[in-house]
């Protein structure tokens, strides 16, 4: 046996030392308007209201009962079965009476969750199940249920006839009717997260923690929150609010949101109310010394996290190079040429990643009153003409190449996806060609987020080459939302043409209301897709492409498809279920009003300070990936890891020029036993 010694030299690998090492990080994440800019705002930080309130930001500060896991066969341990990717979060587990409904229908059916223990709000309050009752009375507008209406984008507050408290730790919900999708969508990032008890008003002489003040709730009136204090692993701890006049800036504690950024009268959202000239320009989170970790979310490392605001993508690619930026998280964090870049250095101090899994999916909607594309036939036509080739071959060069609106490996999508034409036999199965269009074609899209210009622009190119012009509507994410609101009326309110209950055109319209004939749009991605995501189509007030390009189709009515839709939840028969799914969703594969174009893929660039990062299976879901996010080993010690990992153990001899040359060079000496 032969010490043999191996001299490591370290002086040239050590990391620089810099305020970069401080136990802080610095990140900035994709929001739903696209990149974090300055100016932009989370509100008050309330987890029960919509705009605007922030997913990215949520999910650092609030958990819900249960989480979505893209690794987690479900609480049934099986893959390929209905509940897959639902994991607990503030419920450990939890039991259903779904046999016994099986056995006979008219059953209510529950669910019964077991609370996780120990856990406390950022306030030190307890959470138990009396703090489940409290927040869902908030969310639903107590047992009557004042507030569904709002929420009835999807099925579950619909379906949910009272919840209770069994123990400390036992909170049991109860349907009025078998639905299937309760699990999945207790798992998404609002409105059902938990914020503590105390920073909610009293409902019987406050309010309700809402803000939306623009629809009559009833007796309630909508006040919301005291201030943003839930379970998660950071707690929100102050804005930074910069002067864009004299360049200086100032923190705005947590605890005053909601009085800077209050309910207005017949507002639809909060209203922030700072000094002249001030914006947000970063938000500031402290790490919650007393979370209790989940399947999904560790105990954070970082004491402090920033999310900080850019103006642009060039800057977000700046501070990245320059080290002021640990991590962008998110598809519109860079521009897709700025990641690429990047993506390409050989030797640098950042890592690029993408997602090995699939987000939600980008589509063209193509508006079936228009009256260009009033046909299942021509909007097969349009098919043909918008060849997805290169945009695979380029912009969406990351993406995976998709053929139904959903992904087919989610559950109810497994049996569907099979028995849907491709997007090549829909558009050969066209008995039109371009010359019947007789009119300019108008395609609206949402700005600020990365590749959808690009997109809209390549299929105006292809259009433009078979004769067939197309108006381009570039419109704020705001904006756009309104654009497909408007069909609906005021308010979400019946229009002239519309019916009062489920807002379905009139059967004897002789006038279409369509303000557009092709539109952009994704759908919600993991944890919506697909039911969830189905079901919006029917929603009273759209903000989707999906909500309105049904409204016209050749073969069911508006109405019809709705009901179809919304009963596919309450089937107890699993066979049954998916066949109900599987009939609609070849409904909208033969009238040909959506054509996908590719997966999302998540991005992310970050610092190699940095180790331990991983991605969300949701697009916004930033809680598991910030917590998850340590300190890299120094160079130092790495190259010990390295040398113990390949068998060398440190050098047992003392000799003096080793230990000469060890001091003398910064250096390593470790020994492997070899044999002759």
């Amino acid at each position: 046996m032969i010490c043999v010694a191996l001299l490591f030299s370290t002086a040239a690998l050590k990391a620089p030392k810099s305020d970069g090492m401080k136990n802080e990080l610095i990140f900035t994440a994709q929001w739903q308007t696209g990149l974090f800019k300055p100016g932009d705002d989370v509100g008050a930080l309330n987890p029960h209201v919509y705009r605007p309130e922030e997913f990215a930001v949520n999910d650092l500060v609030y958990e819900g009962l249960t989480a979505w896991d893209n690794t987690s066969p479900g609480v049934d341990g099986v893959f390929d079965t209905d509940d897959d990717f639902v994991t607990g979060a503030l419920a450990t587990s939890w039991v259903t009476n779904y046999d016994a409904v099986k056995a006979d229908p008219a059953l209510p059916y529950w669910i019964k969750f077991s609370l996780r223990k120990g856990v406390t709000f950022h306030d030190g309050q307890p959470w138990n199940a009396a703090a489940a009752v409290a927040n869902f009375n908030h969310v639903v507008g107590t047992a009557a249920r004042a507030r569904k209406g709002f929420h009835d984008w999807y099925g579950l507050v619909f379906a949910m006839s009272s919840w209770e408290e069994v123990s400390e730790y036992e909170f049991k919900v109860t349907f009025s009717h078998y639905y299937s999708a309760a699990e999945r969508e207790l798992s998404q990032i609002r409105p059902f997260r938990m914020i503590s008890p105390m920073q909610l008003p009293d409902i019987d002489s406050e309010g309700l923690s809402c803000t939306e003040t623009f629809k009559n709730w009833g007796s309630y009136k909508c006040v919301g929150i005291k201030a943003p204090y839930g379970t998660g692993p950071y707690k929100i701890a102050a804005k930074r609010l910069a002067n864009a006049a004299t360049g200086a800036s100032r923190l705005l504690p947590a605890q005053n949101f909601s009085a800077v950024c209050g309910v207005r009268d017949k507002a639809r959202f909060t209203v922030c109310e700072y000094g002249p000239n001030e914006t947000v320009s970063e938000l500031i989170f402290e790490k919650f010394a007393d979370y209790t970790p989940t399947p999904t979310i560790v105990m954070p490392t970082f004491d402090k996290a920033i999310m900080r605001a850019y103006p642009d993508h060039g800057a977000v690619k700046a501070a990245l190079e320059d080290g002021s930026l640990d991590m962008a998280y998110g598809l519109s964090t860079l521009s897709p040429s700025g990641f690429q870049s990047l993506a390409a250095r050989e030797k640098s101090q950042l890592s690029t990643h993408v997602a090995d899994h699939d987000l939600n999916t980008r589509f063209i909607g193509m508006h079936s009153g228009s009256p260009a594309l009033g046909t299942a036939s021509l909007r097969k036509m349009a098919m043909c003409v918008m060849d997805r080739t290169m945009l695979y071959e380029g912009d969406l060069s990351e993406e995976m190449p998709s053929e139904t609106l959903f992904d087919p490996t989610l559950p109810l999508m497994r049996e569907a996806a099979p028995q849907l034409m491709s997007i090549a036999a829909l558009c050969e199965s066209s008995t039109n060609t371009p010359a019947d269009v007789n009119a300019t074609l108008r395609f609206l899209y949402p700005t600020g987020q990365a590749h959808i210009k690009a997109i809209v622009y390549n299929f105006i190119a292809l259009f433009s080459i078979v004769g067939i012009r197309v108006t381009p509507m570039p419109k704020s994410k705001d904006e756009y939302n309104a654009e497909l609101g408007k069909w609906t009326g005021p308010n979400g309110g019946t229009g002239v043409g519309y019916y009062g209950d489920d807002l379905t055109p009139r059967n004897n319209d002789t006038i279409n209301w369509v303000g557009w004939d092709l539109a952009y749009s994704e759908s919600w991605g993991p944890g919506y897709d697909a039911l969830t995501s189905l079901n919006d189509i029917g929603y009273n007030w759209p903000a989707e492409v999906w909500s309105e390009a049904p409204n016209y189709l050749d073969s069911i009515t508006k109405k019809e498809l709705n009901a179809k839709i919304s009963g596919i939840a309450k089937i107890v028969g699993e066979a049954e279920r998916h066949a109900a799914f599987t009939e609609v969703m070849t409904i909208l594969n033969d009238e040909a009003i959506f054509l996908p174009l590719t997966a999302k893929r998540n991005l992310a660039v970050t610092s190699n300070r940095l180790a331990g990062f991983h991605f969300s299976g949701m697009e916004f879901s930033t809680g598991s990936v910030v917590a998850g996010l340590t300190l890299a080993p120094s160079a130092e010690d790495a190259w010990q890891t390295t040398a113990r990992e390949a068998g060398w153990v440190p050098c047992p001899q003392k000799a003096a020029a080793a230990r000469r040359r060890m001091s003398a060079q910064s250096s390593l000496l470790f020994s492997r036993d070899e044999d002759d």
